[in-house]
This record gives structure tokens, C-alpha cells and sequence, in this order.
């Protein structure tokens, strides 16, 4: 939510997150992805007049590729009001 504020405030459209959880914790890619967009709809619900308008979900290329397409897939499924959400696995993507 931090993040999501501070973006606000200095006027930016776009964040991006790593899939924090899925390697060394090992975090089921259901349980990373739906915590996500937990809070990507609990701060667009709460900051209805944000500049923010784009979240983009990184993924860990390294990460098993069935559990990054289930995330996609669950991110793909779920409908975030006002946000384009955009997932990628590569840095370079981002630019």
C-alpha cells in the first residue's frame, strides 16, 4: 500500500511488483497472486481519484513455468477496476 500511495503522490501512472513469495518461501501461486490483488483492489477502492492506472506484475524467470502461468491466469480471471495489469518475466520488459 506504501508504494501504491507513493505513486500517487508524485503523480505516476504505473508501479511495478515482484511476485514476492513463490522461490525461497515457497508460496503457492494462487496464494501470491490473490494476495496481490487483494491489495490492488483494497488501494483502488480506497483511492478512487489515483493517477495510478497500470500494475505491472513481475514474475522470476527461474520460477517454474506452470506456476507463472497460474498466476497469469488468475490475474488474467480477475477484473481490478480501473487498473491495466501487465505481467512480464523479464526486466526489459518493464521499459
Amino acid at each position: 500500500m506504501i508504494a501504491f500511495e507513493k505513486c500517487g503522490r508524485e503523480i505516476l501512472n504505473s508501479i511495478a511488483f515482484p511476485a514476492i513469495g513463490m522461490g525461497a518461501k515457497g508460496y503457492s501461486s494462487s496464494v501470491v497472486a490473490n494476495t496481490m490483488i487483494k491489495a490492488i483492489t483494497l488501494f483502488c477502492n480506497s483511492h478512487p481519484k489515483t493517477s495510478v492506472n497500470r500494475v505491472v506484475l513481475y514474475l522470476n524467470p527461474d520460477h517454474i513455468p506452470s506456476e507463472q502461468l497460474k498466476v497469469c491466469t488468475i490475474f488474467k480471471n480477475h477484473t481490478i477496476v480501473k487498473f491495466t495489469v501487465a505481467v512480464t518475466s523479464t526486466v526489459m520488459g518493464l521499459l
